[in-house]
């Protein structure tokens, strides 16, 4: 057997380990991006409104966050229960009924809260929106930074 016969195999092995790792830490580079992203979008909307709109991102942004790890929390332990009902072919721990009461609470909270400033000011309001979608950007950018990062390492 020649090096590049020995090699070869363990080589694809190495590169989807290396690959699984790197995927693997996404939830964790989505908060860091999230926690990147807040000041940023703090400092906009302070420059470009004013004091009202960002109270509403600071308010928005914390809920946002919050709403995250709660989905994210919920998401994890209803997958884990699944599975472990499938492996032992009894029943999950986790219920339709408490996985739909975490969805109908997480819901009614942003909505209250997005009343509550909306009542108080547009402008908050706003920047509520701008603050509460700044999950979705920071997934955006994740989803960018996987693009650029399997496009580098492809060649």
């Amino acid at each position: 057997m020649t090096k590049a016969d020995s090699t070869g195999p363990a080589e694809p092995d190495a590169v989807e380990k290396a690959s699984q790792a790197f995927y693997a830490g996404a939830e964790k580079r989505i908060s860091r991006w999230l926690l990147l992203l807040i000041p940023i979008a703090l400092a906009a909307a302070f420059a470009v409104s004013g004091s009202h709109a960002t109270i509403g991102v600071l308010l928005g942004s914390g809920l946002g966050l919050f709403n995250y790890s709660w989905l994210h929390r919920t998401t994890r332990r209803a997958t884990e229960s699944l599975a472990q009902a499938a492996d032992s072919a009894g029943s999950s721990r986790f219920t339709g009924a408490s996985l739909a009461f975490g969805s109908i609470a997480r819901i009614a909270l942003v909505t209250a809260a997005g009343y509550a400033i909306f009542r108080g000011s547009l402008q908050s309001f706003y920047g509520y929106l701008a603050g509460l979608s700044l999950p979705i950007f920071a997934m955006c950018v994740e989803a960018l930074y996987e693009a650029w990062h399997a496009a580098a390492h492809d060649r």
